[in-house]
């Protein structure tokens, strides 16, 4: 019988076998998911916390812009597009000062105050009553949205999961072309407004 010189006991000679290999190997894959599941969840929250913050930035910008520009309750409450009218109304103002070009298109462009979709990390500036039905997934999940568009409507008080074009964006939603209201709102990752919001009342 083979003995371990130091002390003398019986050697195992028992190796491991495949079944509990193959356990091991399971095992470590599971632990390997869930890491890489846990990392993920990790980083989609930092970015949405992140977004939420970046709602009291564009607020705190808006209203230093509504005391020194050139702005009235028409040119506030009144929503236009690129195009459509100047700079003189906020919703071009913003669009415009915020956003950079990097191509053709208000999706294909980044914003000066680095703010990044926390779904797909895009960085646009879209300024149109309907981004989802242009049909075209470059124009969805931007950081950025300025909008008319009743799907993103904004109830006070009683958030929905709205579409997926708008999840991990921050939306400045006008409630019509001559609003009442304008809110700022963030969508999560699931579609789902956040109860956090921000409100100008004409």
């Amino acid at each position: 019988m083979l003995t371990n010189k130091m002390n003398n006991e019986p050697l195992n000679s028992k190796g491991v076998t495949l079944v509990e290999l193959l356990i091991v190997i399971v095992v470590m894959g599971i632990i390997a998911a869930f890491s890489v599941i846990s990392v993920g969840a990790i980083i989609t929250n930092t970015r949405e916390s992140m977004q939420k913050l970046n709602m009291q930035t564009i607020k705190t910008y808006i209203d230093e812009q509504m005391v020194l520009g050139d702005f009235n309750d028409e040119t506030i409450y009144t929503y236009k597009r690129s195009g459509s009218a100047d700079e003189t109304y906020l919703s071009i103002f913003l669009e415009t000062t915020w956003e950079i070009e990097n191509g053709s298109g208000d999706a294909d462009n980044t914003n000066i105050l680095n703010f990044t979709n926390s779904v797909s990390s895009k960085l646009g500036v879209v300024n149109w009553n309907d981004a989802p039905g242009l049909g075209n997934d470059i124009y969805c999940n931007q950081s950025l949205y300025i909008t008319t568009d009743s799907d993103a409507a904004y109830d006070v008080g009683n958030p929905i999961t709205i579409d997926a074009c708008y999840a991990g964006s921050i939306v400045i939603w006008y409630d019509g072309n001559s609003a009442d209201n304008i809110i700022i709102y963030f969508v999560d990752s699931e579609s789902l407004q956040t109860e956090k919001y921000f409100i100008y009342s004409k």
